[in-house]
Formats: C-alpha cells, sequence, structure tokens
C-alpha cells in the first residue's frame, strides 16, 4: 500500500492558528485503538523513564495523522528540580514525547496499518533537526496530555511531521521535525 503524505509543512497561518485549537479531532480518527507500552517497545528504541509516549489511541493513515496520550506521573523526578515549588515539565522532554509519537507514525505508515499484528521490526532512528517549537503554555504534575502528528512530505528522503501537545482544550506545544529512519543509518 503506498500512501501520499500532505506536501510541505503547516502554512504560517495554520500553524499560528494551531496556537489555539487542535490541529485534529482525535476521537474522529477512524482508527481507534489502545497501544500501551508493551507495543510503543516495539515500535520505539526508547526505554524505561525515557519511554515518553503513554499510549497510542488512534489514527489515520490516508491523512498521515496520528493521536496518544500521556499522563504526566507527579512523583517524575524532573517536577523535583524543573522548577522547585513551582514544578513544570521541561520543553526539551515535550520535543521528545511528540518525537516519539512521530517515530510511531513513520512505522505505522511504512507498514500501511495500524494493527498490532502488523508491526514492522525497530528501525534505527536519528532526529536531524527540529525544525519550530513553540511553548504555549506550561504542562504540569498530573496532566493528561494528548499528542497530535500529522507527517508531510518536503520533497526530501526523511521523514518529517508537525506535532502538537494538548492538555484538555489548551495547547501546550507545537514542534515540527525531521528525522531519518532505516538501515542506512
Amino acid at each position: 500500500m503506498t500512501l501520499s503524505l500532505p506536501e510541505g509543512p503547516p502554512a504560517p497561518a495554520a500553524w499560528r492558528l494551531a496556537s489555539k485549537r487542535p490541529l485534529f479531532a482525535a476521537a474522529q480518527l477512524p482508527v481507534q485503538v489502545d497501544f500501551g507500552p508493551q507495543i510503543l517497545m516495539r515500535l520505539l528504541p526508547h526505554r524505561g523513564s525515557f519511554l515518553l509516549a503513554g499510549r497510542i489511541t488512534g489514527g489515520d493513515l490516508s491523512a498521515a495523522r496520528l493521536a496518544g496520550e500521556r499522563v504526566l506521573n507527579p512523583d517524575d523526578p524532573v517536577f523535583a528540580d524543573h522548577f522547585p515549588g513551582v514544578p513544570i515539565y521541561p520543553g526539551v522532554l515535550l520535543i521528545e514525547m511528540a518525537g516519539q509519537f512521530g517515530l510511531c507514525l513513520a512505522a505505522f505508515l511504512g507498514t500501511g496499518s495500524i494493527h498490532a499484528a502488523n508491526l514492522p521490526p525497530e528501525n534505527p532512528v536519528r532526529l536531524l533537526r527540529v525544525r519550530d517549537a513553540l511553548f504555549v503554555s506550561e504542562a504540569r504534575p498530573g496532566d493528561h496530555l494528548t499528542i497530535l502528528v500529522e507527517a508531510f512530505d518536503d520533497g526530501g528522503l526523511t521523514f518529517c511531521a508537525a506535532a502538537q501537545i494538548l492538555c484538555g482544550d489548551r495547547v501546550v506545544c507545537l514542534v515540527q521535525f525531521e528525522a531519518m529512519t532505516g538501515d542506512g543509518l
């Protein structure tokens, strides 16, 4: 199955709008799933405290979209030091979280299916660059985050995606990134 990706990153006007409302409605994705850590560890090389993706909740490969969730554990040691008395989840970890969900989308796009039975073998991966990041509001202990990812084709040989992290209806962060996947690394 060959899927075509939307061309180019979100236009500047659409990117600004994404700082105010969701990129898409996760509940309206045609494939709804509940893939937790066991599936995520088959898709990602990350383990332990650095597996920042919580669970995949849905996808639409024809639109190159994936949704997931993560609850920020109030006992996460990062909150003790960032920042004492006013705990905020670090922006760099939000970018990493979005990237991990993006890699899951890349894996599903590669197989043409969002099914646990069709998971690809783990692929080497390397982040090439963060094209843009915008931190709109903070993420705090106990927050239930929704992560929305949409891949796009920039005409190159890399995987490119735009991601948005929400807490309820509130936008926390937007990020665009580019990565290489595959045996050629």
